[in-house]
């Protein structure tokens, strides 16, 4: 089983806006891999999410996984076992609403079950996440800049 530190960021335009996400992969033999990506239509707990389902769906074979986030809703539905609690109220938060963004939940669950991921909570005092921030962002300019050309050219 290989080993791989994950910083992850969402980040959003206004809540919602568009969003962005971008993972920075660090390798035991110090490489490392960035990966970014846009969203037109997003919350920032949804980006939050999407860039650590981004990660992991991008590591084929089971891995022990350090993710590193400054997301609380994502740390906390594993610190606090949200998961099971959901699953049990019917999908259900503990204001007896409905979970938001359910899909992409069950998707998260189904990759922590298939890698070894301890969350840990980051910042941007950490100059490995200033940068994952940095590129979320980017990832959102960058999309809006491609969306307003493809507008303009059509």
């Amino acid at each position: 089983m290989k080993d791989v530190i994950i910083d992850t960021d969402g980040a959003c335009s206004g809540n919602p806006g568009p969003g962005g996400w971008s993972n920075i992969f660090v390798y035991p033999n110090g490489d490392e891999e960035i990966k970014t990506g846009f969203i037109p239509y997003s919350t920032n707990n949804l980006s939050e999410i999407i860039a650590v389902i981004r990660a992991l769906e991008s590591i084929i074979e089971p891995s022990r996984v350090l993710l590193k986030t400054d997301s609380s809703v994502v740390r906390n539905c594993f610190d606090h076992d949200w998961r099971g609690r959901w699953i049990a109220n019917g999908w259900r938060n503990s204001k007896n609403k409905l979970v938001e963004h359910r899909p992409f939940w069950e998707r998260l669950f189904e990759l922590v079950d298939y890698h070894k991921v301890r969350f840990v909570k980051t910042s941007d005092a950490d100059p490995l996440h200033k940068r994952a921030d940095g590129l979320a962002k980017k990832a959102i300019r960058e999309g809006l800049a491609e969306v307003k050309a493809q507008l303009q050219g059509a």
